[in-house]
């Protein structure tokens, strides 16, 4: 199996984890509202929190020597991170038992950005090397 295909399985992977964290029943639809992180709801923080996980497959990745695309890989990983925050919120409108938060979709969208930005640093110190 070459790098790449390595790389894109690992991928699909975390993608079909964030969908199904995303689809699964959490409790009652309240139930991390009510918890506070400082001033932020805890739900709010996690939406953030979860996309770093994006950031560390890209740096593992790397570690291992794998390449998720051929060609324009930051690029193409930037939108596919992006895509999924904005999938994933969306993709709670269809589930019965789950509802779609415009707050959520900014949250995510925040956390893909804190990502994106992890990503780009641990370039920036790779390209040095």
């Amino acid at each position: 199996m070459s790098r790449v295909n390595k790389g894109r399985l690992l991928l699909a992977i975390a993608i079909l984890g964030m969908i199904v964290l995303n689809v699964i029943p959490t409790g009652s639809s309240n139930s991390l509202n009510a918890n506070r992180l400082i001033s932020i709801r805890l739900d709010y923080f996690l939406h953030s929190v979860i996309w770093l996980g994006f950031a560390w497959l890209w740096v593992f990745s790397r570690a291992l020597g794998m390449r998720f695309f051929h060609s324009f890989e930051l690029a193409k990983y930037a939108a596919l991170i992006l895509a999924m925050a904005l999938i994933c919120e969306y993709l709670q409108k269809l589930v019965p038992y789950r509802s779609f938060n415009p707050v959520d979709l900014i949250y995510n969208l925040l956390g893909a950005g804190f990502a994106l930005v992890a990503i780009l640093f641990s370039k920036a110190l790779e390209e040095r090397r």
